[in-house]
């Protein structure tokens, strides 16, 4: 009874694959390659008032989607038609450097449709502006560091593409909290282009933040929408990484204390003198400052 039930969804899966679709698709229009790269050109413009370069990396037949049962069932080629992957580049500012999809618009030809067909548009996707937004958000994070710091270390954030990281070494806490105040300026002014999350690892100990290669954690690896902290130190030091504290926001008590200021409300606090070193660890984003929400810090014990 069983495998006849099951030849039963088999068989009417594979009339939904092979009985769906459309007669025929065929392309509506085309753009020459000249002018997709000008339409493209055009609605960057619009959106972000730039002037940009329009390389075409890849082209490719288009085939889409004609039958759905739980997801795509069916792709067909459309007659002519083109899906085009392209590189736009800021014209001054030559790093800012976005990617994009152009497909043509087609027709779907069938007596499923009014009048026997139905019509697409082409559709253009692209990240552009999140990339410029990424671009001036470095520039201003770098000088908000160069005004306070003579070394630190900012990358990508290895799990999220439009988030960053900062290693700094500091143990004054009016510097750090001026420095914090301006990352929030900053990815609040550009949230309209892209939402940039942030995190912050704060060494006290010099000689710690001296002997540690930074360079290792773009190596790491994270599930988090944004790189865990304890994680991170974990893979790029080796070391064994506790948490003994956290606060919401950058507290000053924690922070001076080293955490101990916390030690006789918070169970998970271990005297930090019994570490090599502490690192604290900030984390935020746009959404961190609209209430009910905030940044967090967490501290952690390295040893």
């Amino acid at each position: 009874m069983f495998k006849k039930i099951k030849f039963i969804i088999l068989f009417f899966f594979m009339f939904l694959i092979c009985g769906c679709g459309a007669d025929r698709v065929q392309v509506n229009h085309p753009l020459t390659e000249k002018e997709m790269i000008q339409y493209i050109q055009n609605e960057v413009y619009r959106e972000t008032g730039d002037e940009t370069q329009v390389n075409i990396i890849n082209k490719k037949e288009l085939s889409v989607c004609t039958s759905w049962f739980d997801g795509c069932v069916k792709q067909q080629t459309v007659e002519g038609g083109h899906s085009y992957e392209v590189e736009i580049i800021n014209k001054i500012h030559h790093e800012i450097v976005g990617t994009g999809t152009y497909d043509d618009g087609y027709t779907l030809y069938d007596e499923q449709y009014t009048n026997g067909k139905s019509e697409r548009e082409p559709s253009f996707t692209n990240n552009y502006k999140e990339q410029k937004g990424l671009f001036l958000i470095k520039n201003e994070f770098i000088q908000a560091l160069n005004e306070k710091l003579n070394t630190y270390y900012l990358y990508k954030d290895v799990s999220n593409d439009t988030g960053y990281d900062i290693f700094i070494n500091s143990s004054n806490y009016d510097d750090i909290n001026d420095l914090l105040l301006t990352f929030k300026n900053i990815v609040i002014k550009y949230e309209d282009l892209v939402y940039t999350s942030y995190s912050v690892y704060i060494y006290k100990d010099e000689t710690a933040f001296k002997n540690t290669n930074f360079e290792l954690y773009k190596n790491g690896h994270d599930n988090h929408a944004q790189s865990y902290g304890k994680d991170m130190i974990e893979q790029y030091t080796g070391k064994e990484v506790i948490r003994i504290g956290e606060s919401q926001d950058f507290n000053y008590e924690l922070f001076t204390s080293n955490g101990a200021s916390d030690a006789n409300s918070n169970e998970e606090y271990i005297d930090y003198n019994s570490f090599e070193y502490i690192v604290f660890w900030y984390s935020a984003g746009p959404n961190s400052f609209v209430d009910p929400n905030t940044p967090s810090m967490q501290i952690f014990g390295v040893k």
